[in-house]
């Protein structure tokens, strides 16, 4: 293992100019490694003294913990989400097939990247996704606009998705043009504003409903008596 990373680096310092780099790329383990932090644990353990033993499994196990330490210190660690992120509200299948498509032409541009026959319909599969987002989102705002008077925790919602950091609003405008920073005066602000869209009745003169039936139920309270 040992001939072969050097071998390797022999190459890549040679094609950097004779200068050693501070990266260089696995193909292996398909991870940039920074060669200085690897190259030195393994430069500093005298392997040629250290692995003198006659044991053959004593210095195979040294040389595998030193080659393990280094790696730690050189090769990043990577944690794989095991929840993946949900879709936007307003995606859809339509969306779902064009951005298949699109990436199928990313990855076909990739191989063949002197193609121009691909690359324009890489391109034209990109134009085809933004224009199908554009109206996805444009019709779902629609939907949210027209529900938010009898539903209008779906207007909060969405407003509240839509910020980059869920942070409390710091100030607000009144009436008066005046700049109210209180929270309670924010809160009241913002009732007054999403309330003035509601009619206010009069439950006092609202006229009595006349009597649709003259039945009367007679009820036997004797019943409900503990004896």
């Amino acid at each position: 293992p040992c001939k072969n990373l050097q071998s390797v680096t022999r190459a890549a310092a040679w094609a950097n100019g004779k200068e050693l780099p501070t990266f260089f790329y696995s193909l292996e383990l398909g991870t940039e490694i920074k060669y200085r932090s690897f190259c030195n644990p393994l430069s500093s353990a005298n392997c040629r003294d250290r692995l003198s033993s006659d044991d053959a499994d004593s210095s195979y196990n040294l040389l595998v913990s030193v080659y393990a330490s280094a790696s730690c210190l050189a090769i990043p660690t990577r944690v794989r989400k095991t929840q993946l992120c949900s879709n936007p509200k307003w995606f859809n299948q339509s969306i779902e097939a064009l951005t298949r498509e699109k990436y199928k032409f990313h990855c076909l541009c990739r191989s063949a990247p002197h193609n121009a026959d691909l690359k324009a319909a890489y391109i034209q599969s990109c134009k085809k996704v933004k224009t199908a987002v554009r109206k996805a989102i444009c019709k779902f705002e629609a939907f949210i606009m027209r529900s938010c008077k009898l539903q209008p925790k779906l207007l909060f919602n969405y407003i509240n998705s839509q910020k980059a950091c869920n942070d409390s609003i710091k100030g607000l405008l009144d009436a008066d043009g005046c700049f109210q920073t209180d929270g309670r005066v924010i809160a009241r602000l913002l009732n007054e504003h999403f309330s003035s869209v509601f009619s206010l009745r009069d439950y006092e003169s609202v006229p009595a409903m006349p009597c649709r039936s003259n039945t009367k139920c007679v009820v036997n309270l004797d019943v409900f008596s503990p004896d």
